[in-house]
């Protein structure tokens, strides 16, 4: 076997382990290479997380909700902010600072999430029901093209004919998440996890789904997504020419060095039609 499903490895592990995640591999080729070593090969702050946005973000939101459903984080992790209070006050300066180690949320995205929570835990309990054991702290790592990877879904499901691997996102608009999957770091989830759950030693079927709750509203939907064979095959595939891509490069002479490159500006379709029109003063 050249992967393993740890169940209940705690999240200080996970992140210390080195291993490249959604986050890394999806930036590869979209920065430097000499800046994608540095930042996801060399860097000790990198833990596989999106970027801190601490207030009424999607992903504090996303957190808090992950919290309420399966207890992934202690709810004492997090604080909701006073209605009507502003941090340009000294006020909520005090509050704000007697608060710095804890993720905020507003009273606004709270009614939200409340309102969303209700639904998610129906579309979860759905999934319990196909029996087996839950783990909400369950780590896939493993060899994939000569490189160490890793995801950590939000719950996996030991049913007993199949494997499901399930994560939580909280979402602008439910309608744009088919659009938008494929390239994101949410395609190279679903690769890696099943990919990764293949090479563990299951055999019996892998499904990987999406429980999407959508935020911004009092009035949310919540679509649990099934990722279709297809995709999930095809997604393998892409993950493996990315990780073979950067296995090639990292054993090169030259490493992750940038190379001078040397090319014809290539315009896009608006900005060809564009020059060629009429002056626009």
């Amino acid at each position: 076997m050249t992967a393993q499903l740890i169940y209940d490895e705690p999240w200080g592990s996970y992140t210390k382990s080195r291993s490249l995640g959604s986050s890394a591999l999806q930036a590869w080729q979209m920065v430097g290479r000499a800046q994608w070593s540095a930042d996801f090969l060399e860097s000790e702050a990198y833990a596989d997380e999106e970027g801190p946005d601490n207030g009424a973000g999607a992903k504090e939101g996303g957190d808090y909700l992950d919290a309420r459903l399966t207890g992934n984080k202690p709810l004492t992790d997090f604080v909701i902010k006073p209605e009507g209070m502003r941090f340009s006050t000294k006020e909520g300066i005090a509050w704000r600072d007697a608060n710095a180690s804890k993720t905020i949320i507003s009273a606004k995205q709270e009614r939200e999430i409340l309102a969303a929570e209700p639904m998610a835990r129906e579309a979860l309990g759905v999934l319990l029901a196909l029996g087996g054991p839950i783990s909400y702290q369950a780590t896939l790592r493993g060899d994939v093209e000569g490189l160490t990877i890793q995801t950590r879904p939000d719950f996996v499901i030991d049913a007993p004919d199949m494997l499901v691997i399930g994560d939580l996102k909280y979402v602008g608009q439910i309608d744009k998440f088919a659009r938008d999957w494929v390239g994101s770091r949410y395609e190279i989830q679903v690769a890696a996890g099943v990919h990764l759950a293949r090479e563990s030693g299951i055999t019996k079927r892998i499904e990987f789904r999406f429980l999407l709750v959508e935020s911004g509203t009092e009035n949310p939907r919540c679509h649990c997504l099934r990722i279709p064979d297809s995709a999930v095959e095809n997604a393998v595939r892409r993950l493996k020419e990315r990780c073979a891509d950067i296995r090639e490069i990292r054993d090169s002479p030259l490493g992750f060095v940038d190379l001078v490159m040397f090319g014809d500006l290539d315009l896009p379709g608006w900005a060809e039609k564009r020059l060629e029109g009429s002056f626009d003063a």
